[in-house]
């Protein structure tokens, strides 16, 4: 399930410890840390906006070169921000504690939710195991709660990567995520 991360850019996948981000909607908690997230952005946009950016960088020679005549690089593949979603410890959901960070009481993963969640047969949750080689306890990624941080703040964190997920399994995961956020809402009441 799991594979060591890669030194350097990015990818989809990668499952990093303590980022931070600030919480627009209850600015009383201020920065908000996640012990554990996980990279959802498409890898070939990942990896297109390193390579664009490593366009960017040119030599005095390959600067000469394009005063010749070479169309010079855009930033047309550059991304601004990365779609990050919070993997949260097992046990933390379990109890509903998982959000006590921004002062929020979630609802209990009981017996009954249990299994449905830990067979990934609910939408809005994905269970990832247990993995002592890597220091990954058992968590959960929570689909309600996705956050975009800028790129350049993830490539200056890229040594708090823990590991990455295999391609299969990160396939899967933002496949369901896709599915989460793309449900068709139904009224609670219809008007007339």
């Amino acid at each position: 399930m799991y594979v060591p991360a890669q030194a350097g850019r990015i990818r989809q996948g990668d499952i990093l410890r303590n980022l931070e981000y600030r919480d627009a909607y209850n600015t009383s908690v201020g920065t908000v840390t996640h012990n554990f997230s996980i990279v959802l952005t498409q890898d070939c946009d990942l990896l297109q906006d390193h390579k664009s950016r490593a366009a960017m960088q040119k030599t005095e020679a390959e600067e000469y070169e394009l005063l010749k005549g070479d169309t010079p690089p855009n930033n047309d593949k550059f991304i601004t921000s990365v779609l990050v979603c919070p993997a949260f410890v097992a046990e933390n959901l379990k109890d509903g504690i998982h959000l006590a960070m921004i002062n929020w009481k979630m609802q209990r993963i009981n017996s009954s939710l249990k299994g449905p969640v830990y067979r990934n047969d609910n939408p809005r949750y994905h269970y990832l195991e247990l993995d002592e080689g890597f220091g990954l306890p058992a968590l959960i990624v929570d689909f309600k709660h996705t956050f975009s941080l800028p790129i350049e703040y993830l490539n200056k964190k890229s040594e708090n990567k823990i590991a990455r997920l295999e391609e299969m399994y990160a396939q899967s995961l933002c496949h369901r995520h896709s599915y989460y956020v793309s449900r068709v809402p139904l009224p609670d009441e219809i008007d007339d």
